[in-house]
């Protein structure tokens, strides 16, 4: 069916495709230790990216950096709120995502606005000054209360 139609936009209800079809399919183990997939449909994405967009404040002169990798469920919020709100989606290579001077310094000098980032990468580093002006999101575990001290506290979501 894809076949027959026009390259430029195909109209998804002309296939029977709505907004409770499929997205993507993520494999996880959850809480659980089981490895599954989760299935994820449009409407939960592109809710997803809606709600985040507001709640976090983005807007097209933003600019997003994309910590998770593309394997992991994170990647689907970082890619969605750029996409969503034509914000600049910023892929650093991979060591730059590592703790300490490099990613410091890839978030002052790209001027990245928003980043989701896990508490754990944050523990050690002496340099957390450069998420002042940023709206930081901790996700992937609790941060402990030393962490949350040490924050510039405007960064903190």
């Amino acid at each position: 069916a894809w076949a027959n139609l026009p390259a430029s936009d195909p109209d998804p209800r002309a296939l029977g495709l709505s907004a409770r079809h499929l997205a993507y399919v993520i494999y996880t183990s959850g809480s659980s230790g089981t490895p599954k997939g989760v299935m994820v449909e449009h409407r939960g994405l592109a809710n997803l990216g809606l709600a985040q967009i507001k709640l976090f404040g983005v807007c097209s002169n933003s600019r997003i950096m994309q910590f998770s990798s593309f394997g992991f469920d994170a990647s689907a919020s970082e890619l969605v709120m750029a996409v969503g709100s034509g914000a600049a989606l910023h892929l650093p290579a991979d060591e730059r995502r590592q703790a300490g001077n490099k990613l410091s310094d890839y978030l002052r000098n790209e001027a990245i606005t928003h980043v989701t980032l896990p508490p754990a990468l944050l523990q050690g580093s002496q340099d957390l000054e450069c998420l002042a002006s940023q709206v930081l999101i901790l996700a992937g575990e609790l941060p402990n209360a030393e962490l949350i001290r040490r924050l510039p506290a405007a960064s903190i979501v």
